[in-house]
């Protein structure tokens, strides 16, 4: 997954784009079926009573994002169903959360971190701003390109997450801010087109 070449099908860069950008609706429907399927099992984040995630996002955010704790996170079957054998590795991801759109999935196991819901938002963040089918197809050309650890939006995630938790284990030099800002003016240089 970490290779712009995948051996197994002969592909390149562009080619293996073209087909995952052709499976976007397909992979939208799966998302809005597993969210309607988990429907009654959301709540608010805010109903986890987390004391910090308030000091970076608004009220708003914490009230209308929702959270979903499972024993297994969900993940669109990229390459068992649509043929996407390029992201087999995102697919068998042993991911302890996951986000689509303003829902998020977190396993049991983890449902407690703060840190991970932190993580989580950020993504939710980032579906909003740039909308489900630029979010997805970014995303989906990040993954291929560099990769899960590589993607721009796993980097920008993972970065605020660790500010956050230095924060959290007191670093003075850690202070809150809107995290929702910084990541829209992060995505407005990242991809200038789109919004």
């Amino acid at each position: 997954m970490e290779q712009n070449f995948n051996p197994d099908t002969g592909d390149d860069a562009e080619s293996q784009e073209a087909r995952v950008l052709e499976k976007l609706p397909l992979i939208e429907q799966w998302i809005d079926a597993t969210i309607e399927q988990y429907h009654e099992q959301a709540v608010s984040v805010e109903s986890f009573g987390f004391k910090h995630l308030k000091d970076f996002y608004s009220d708003d955010l914490l009230h209308n994002s929702k959270v979903v704790v499972v024993d297994e996170v969900p993940k669109p079957p990229l390459a068992s169903e649509f043929g996407l054998v390029d992201l087999q590795g995102f697919e068998d991801l042993n991911a302890q959360g996951i986000t689509y759109k303003d829902t998020y999935f977190v396993s049991t196991l983890e449902s407690k971190a703060e840190s991970l819901h932190f993580h989580e938002l950020v993504h939710i963040v980032q579906w909003q701003y740039l909308n489900a089918e630029n979010f997805l197809g970014e995303y989906a050309k990040s993954l291929l390109r560099d990769g899960y650890s590589g993607s721009v939006f796993e980097i920008m995630a993972r970065k605020h997450q660790e500010r956050f938790n230095a924060y959290l284990a007191g670093d003075n030099d850690a202070i809150p801010y809107n995290i929702e800002i910084a990541v829209q003016d992060e995505l407005k240089e990242l991809f200038p087109d789109l919004v």
